[in-house]
């Protein structure tokens, strides 16, 4: 793991995560900010020795689990981070990295298109044992 997963991302400044757009982005853009620092912030500290140590925790037992609410029906969508991490899939880094940006409250700067999951600013991250 490159930086520790204790790092708080109240540690960084608005413009450490996103970068402003110009006023006519409201209209021509998808957002007024891009979180494109964010999200390399994230795969910073989830980097694939850090998935490789959920899926080995997975195999004792235990479940990451991550919350959002879809945009689009308003249902919360539970996104289990261990068995993405523990699939093998080849997109698995990538989608972990989609589930915990859209599970940090940035709704004004991600954009409801992103190619990422469509998720309102609820996060909740649980885990729990497997009998």
């Amino acid at each position: 793991m490159t930086t520790s997963a204790n790092t708080s991302f109240t540690a960084f400044s608005t413009k450490d995560l996103i970068e402003k757009r110009g006023k006519l982005a409201v209209l021509t853009k998808d957002a007024v900010a891009d979180t494109a620092p964010l999200r390399a912030k994230i795969a910073k500290i989830f980097d694939q020795e850090f998935i490789e140590a959920i899926a080995a925790e997975y195999r004792k037992g235990w479940i990451l689990n991550s919350g959002t609410t879809n945009l689009d029906t308003g249902w919360p969508v539970i996104w289990s981070i261990s068995r993405i991490a523990i699939s093998g899939a080849p997109n698995a880094l990538d989608l972990i990295h989609d589930v915990i940006l859209a599970s940090i409250p940035s709704a004004c700067a991600r954009s409801p298109r992103s190619s990422g999951p469509r998720a309102l600013v609820t996060s909740t991250v649980s885990t729990s044992r497997r009998s």
